[in-house]
């Protein structure tokens, strides 16, 4: 309960402007590191991807760990490969088909970071936003 009521009030808070501060420096490095070896990318660099596109987005950190994080953690556990055999869902953020990823790079099937990108414009295409993500994944098992 103390859980939800603290994502709650994230959005809220973000929703008036104030916000995490954004990351960057030793992160965008990290990032730049995991995604320079041809899509080798581990469940924690995928995070890290995510979370420095999220705070680039202009969301603030606060928005991906309250939302995107346990989104995706729902969706996935954060598998940047996770491919669902009964849907055809692929990637972190399950793109139904995968091949919707496609719009973000012809690399999609084998670069995490393509599959994160296109994840993040679902969301604001979408959603608005991770906390609007969140809640409809919250009502509808989907989002």
């Amino acid at each position: 309960m103390i859980l939800l009521l603290d994502r709650i009030s994230m959005c809220q808070m973000s929703a008036v402007g104030a916000t995490a501060p954004a990351t960057g420096g030793m992160l965008t490095a990290a990032v730049e590191a995991a995604s320079s070896d041809g899509g080798s990318v581990s469940f924690g660099a995928a995070e890290g991807i995510a979370l420095q596109m999220v705070t680039d987005e202009g969301w603030g950190a606060d928005r991906f760990h309250g939302r995107l994080e346990p989104l995706w953690e729902k969706e996935s556990n954060w598998n940047p490969y996770a491919e669902n055999p009964s849907s055809s869902a692929y990637g972190a953020p399950q793109s139904l088909p995968g091949s919707k990823m496609a719009t973000h790079g012809d690399d999609w099937r084998t670069d995490p970071a393509t599959r994160i990108a296109w994840g993040i414009d679902y969301v604001k295409g979408r959603c608005g936003d991770p906390c609007g993500a969140w809640a409809h994944s919250q009502a509808n098992n989907w989002y």
